[in-house]
């Protein structure tokens, strides 16, 4: 563990790793191999939220109670669950003298990631869920009992938990009191405003035939028009990876083959076949299977991703105005010089 700066008398811990990701750390941009801990609280309790990993395994949902990415953490949609309409303080469970109610069941189904949460939705699903919460409880009062919370080492990462979870609902406070989540009409406007990037381009379905000279390539483009099998010939005289799939490439758009290949391919016509087109390949005969128009993807299915974006930007905001308005009033030194950053934001107070 290193220590780097002192806030308020505070020293800030966190793991080693290269030198360039603890100077982004210190600025707030993790690198992507870096894990950032936080914790959703339920009624009585906390549940790990592992945060920065694109992919989770079912097989991790264990004890612990993994959860996952959540756009704009904290948000929950009522509208998510099956049993909303039920009394969120039905007591489910009893552990010891600790309760545990349908809130900290729907809070904890909330937490798992989307493409998981069917599974944890059903009434055997539900019946897992409650289990992995007695769980909890039943390991946090053991691990209390054998005193684990008072070890330096497991205090000091509780810390750590806590201080990356406060740190979040504040960024959270700040958008919902001084900014404004986006709505369904921001997301349409910035959809239309922003169509192109959503728009898929024109692709194109392609067969071809590779030969090592022109003289080669010339003769199979005689057989060809007069009647030749294209795939056949391509199996039988192409010396491309593909000529055992009788020449036939995956679909593509502009910019993905060579200049020359490409500007043959796309003047074609469905169905028809190439002149001799050279390439540093070789000389090749293209015939054009199909083409895919160029169209913009539908709002709905990119509605999210447009969420998503928006939301990050509105986070990376709200970091950088805390950020500035709290170094107002709080003194922050660098300690070790090879982590200052030459930015404005840095206070040598």
């Amino acid at each position: 563990m290193i220590c780097i700066t002192k806030r308020c008398g505070r020293s800030i811990f966190f793991p080693s790793f290269t030198s360039s990701g603890r100077k982004n750390f210190l600025r707030g941009k993790s690198p992507e191999t870096f894990i950032i801990h936080i914790y959703s609280y339920t009624a009585r309790g906390f549940i790990i939220i592992r945060e920065g990993q694109k992919r989770m395994k079912l097989s991790n949902f264990s004890i612990a109670l993994l959860a996952a990415i959540m756009i704009l953490g904290g948000y929950l949609h009522a509208g998510d669950t099956a049993y909303n309409k039920e009394d969120p303080s039905t007591v489910l469970a009893k552990v010891g003298d600790r309760l545990i109610t349908l809130f900290d069941l729907e809070q904890a189904l909330m937490t798992i990631p989307s493409e998981f949460r069917k599974e944890y939705s059903t009434p055997e699903g539900r019946k897992d869920l409650l289990q992995k919460l007695i769980d909890l409880h039943l390991f946090e009062m053991e691990a209390r009992k054998i005193g684990l919370d008072k070890d330096n080492a497991i205090r000091t990462r509780l810390e750590t938990l806590e201080r990356n979870f406060l740190s979040k609902q504040l960024v959270l406070y700040f958008i919902r009191e001084e900014r404004r989540p986006p709505s369904e009409d921001d997301l349409r406007a910035y959809y239309h405003e922003h169509i192109s990037d959503y728009t898929r381009p024109e692709e194109v379905l392609a067969r071809h035939i590779l030969v090592r000279t022109k003289k080669e390539a010339e003769e199979i483009l005689v057989l060809l028009k007069d009647g030749g099998d294209f795939s056949r010939l391509a199996r039988d005289r192409s010396i491309a990876p593909d000529a055992g799939n009788g020449g036939l490439l995956t679909w593509f758009s502009r910019g993905k083959m060579l200049p020359s290949f490409e500007k043959a391919v796309f003047q074609l016509k469905k169905g028809e076949i190439s002149d001799v087109v050279w390439t540093r390949y070789g000389y090749h005969i293209v015939k054009l299977e199909d083409r895919k128009p160029a169209y913009a993807q539908p709002f709905e299915k990119v509605k999210n991703t447009i969420y998503a974006d928006l939301i990050k930007s509105l986070q990376d905001d709200a970091v950088r105005t805390l950020r500035k308005r709290i170094m107002k009033n709080v003194s922050v030194k660098i300690l070790d010089q090879r982590y200052a950053q030459e930015s404005e934001e840095t206070s040598t107070r």
